[in-house]
């Protein structure tokens, strides 16, 4: 009745929607609660600072699904002055499922301070910060957090990831084992040890720590822990057992009939990539073709994956040719499918064909958005050609849609090294940085330009540990952080990670390479040697093939500079 008599009573609009909104959630009414949304958007049409109605709204939102309205409101309370732990602590908790990790750390941060150190909010805050790689940062106040409820088991679960993070492992295990003490089958405690296990070197420690949490475990509820499993023994090269543990976890996502039903179908393939990829990295080609050929019965004649995974493993075998006609063969299938069009121009690339390969790119454009990623991919081909000023000509364009695109910047500052623009191309990388302070490949890569180039190799350590805390299982990441110790004269920390790195990547031409330098160095001439003839028969890059040939012609004059 008063908002019949006036359309604007605000006291009639919010105390409306407050008897909708206590209506809705006693009897778990959406409509209800609906209706008070649109009662309280009134209220803040006609006040737009009134606090309790952003307040409601943003709860209501939570309610019925829609982060972002949501956070739009908790921000706006923000804004106003009037958020209290809950609301900061909440932005976090939304930020965070979005991935936005920076800003989820500082609404986590206000909540954490606000509440004096609420441990709930400092968990939050702990694990934005382990996503930016700030595991320093993470580590104190997790143990300010337990220090308030010292008989927090998840915090001393996550104390001991960041732990780990760090590469404190000593540490991290002791902090697991106070869990594995009160609950010797906590099944995330046990993962967390396996993977201390893992990144410390001891894996066949791992394997028997997966082994004890998969004891009396329903497959369908462990798959994550075994997949882990299998990756282990297949890092320590036990290809029969690796497959083993993958067929034991595909065997839970397939019907009696061999296939794979639709909710299960995406895992299925992650599942057989892995397989597929296992037998690749172990140079068991027959088996490789065999588990593509699976996947069209298990996905299904519609799924793209079997076709891409072919078309990668014969590029990697320097089968450019047959690469192609695998192409070709899918885009008579799938004539629809963008991504055949780019992986034709990449065929077409490695065939030393590039202009072809740009006339199939030209075929793409079509006036979008869409544009701006043909450009980019355009400006990779030149680039494995070696004309560095197509490849800058064809990643400004692709700029020209999103100048902001980190993406495309690390792209050009790759451009930009090959071309000894060294200046330019770390300027670069720092834009980057200043865009997205955490991205772990701009960190990488500015490390690693600046060991190669013998440069600043203190801070190349530290640009490329803080990538190795984002993403702990990177080969190529390991690869840098074991080079930059190499650099620094470090042979005992260069020859473990780059061992490591090999473990992750074992067909990379670079780590063989790099460990081949260290051999040498460390006087393992005979090892030295047979890495360097296996990054040979690695790559197919001219300029590496011909610097490899010198370090096994003339060890001595090819790495005089190397081993300064």
């Amino acid at each position: 009745e008063a908002i019949a008599l006036s359309k604007d009573s605000l006291g009639g609009h919010k105390l409306l929607g407050r008897i909708l909104a206590t209506e809705g959630l006693n009897s778990g009414n959406k409509e209800k609660i609906q209706e008070a949304i649109v009662e309280f958007l009134e209220v803040t049409r006609i006040d737009n600072k009134d606090p309790d109605s952003l307040k409601a709204l943003a709860g209501m939102y939570n309610l019925t699904n829609d982060p972002d309205r949501a956070l739009s409101s908790y921000q706006s309370l923000i804004s106003l002055g009037f958020a209290t732990f809950a609301d900061y602590f909440e932005v976090a908790r939304i930020q965070y499922s979005k991935g936005k990790y920076r800003e989820s750390a500082q609404a986590a941060r206000q909540a954490f301070e606000q509440s004096g150190n609420n441990p709930q909010a400092g968990m939050l805050l702990a694990d934005s910060l382990l996503q930016l790689g700030q595991t320093k940062e993470a580590i104190e106040i997790l143990k300010l957090s337990l220090a308030e409820t010292p008989n927090n088991l998840e915090l001393n679960l996550d104390l001991g990831d960041a732990l780990t993070r760090a590469g404190r492992y000593d540490e991290a295990i002791q902090q697991i084992n106070k869990v594995l003490e009160v609950r010797p089958k906590n099944l995330r405690a046990l993962n967390l040890l396996a993977q201390v296990q893992r990144r410390s070197g001891k894996r066949k420690e791992a394997i028997e720590t997966f082994k004890k949490a998969l004891e009396g475990q329903d497959v369908t509820d462990s798959l994550e822990l075994q997949f882990e499993l299998a990756e282990t023994y297949e890092e320590i090269g036990d290809l029969d057992s690796s497959i083993k543990a993958y067929e034991d976890a595909l065997s839970a996502l397939l019907d009696p009939d061999g296939t794979a039903p639709e909710s299960t179908k995406r895992n299925a393939g992650v599942v057989l990539r892995a397989i597929a990829l296992a037998y690749r990295n172990s140079g068991k080609l027959d088996k490789t073709l065999e588990t593509f050929e699976r996947m069209r019965k298990v996905l299904g004649s519609d799924s793209t994956l079997p076709d891409v995974l072919l078309i990668d493993t014969l590029r990697n075998e320097g089968k450019y040719k047959e690469a192609l006609e695998a192409v070709y063969s899918a885009k008579s299938r799938f004539p629809k499918e963008r991504q055949f069009k780019f992986l034709e121009a990449q065929s077409l690339s490695q065939l030393q064909r590039p202009d072809e390969a740009s006339e199939v790119l030209k075929g793409l454009i079509n006036g979008s958005q869409e544009d701006a990623d043909v450009h980019h991919f355009a400006a990779f081909i030149m680039m494995d050609n070696n004309r560095l000023d197509d490849a800058e000509r064809n990643l400004r364009k692709a700029l020209l849609f999103d100048e902001k695109n980190v993406s495309y910047l690390i792209t050009l500052s790759s451009i930009q090294d090959r071309a000894k623009n060294y200046k330019e191309s770390e300027t670069t990388l720092r834009k980057v940085l200043e865009l997205d302070p955490d991205n772990a490949t701009a960190l990488n890569n500015l490390g690693y330009f600046l060991t190669e180039r013998n440069e600043r190799l203190e801070e190349a350590l530290e640009l490329i540990q803080r990538a190795i805390n984002i993403e702990p299982g990177n080969g190529s990441f390991l690869d840098s952080l074991g080079w930059v110790y190499f650099k620094l004269g470090k042979f005992e920390e260069a020859k473990k990670n780059l061992e490591q790195a090999l473990i992750y990547d074992k067909r990379s031409a670079a780590v063989h390479e790099h460990l081949g330098d260290l051999y040498y160095k460390i006087g393992q001439v005979d090892e030295a040697r047979k890495k360097w003839k296996q990054a040979l028969e690695l790559t197919h890059d001219k300029e590496e093939m011909v610097r490899l040939e010198e370090k096994l012609k003339d060890p001595k004059n090819a790495l005089a500079d190397k081993t300064k």
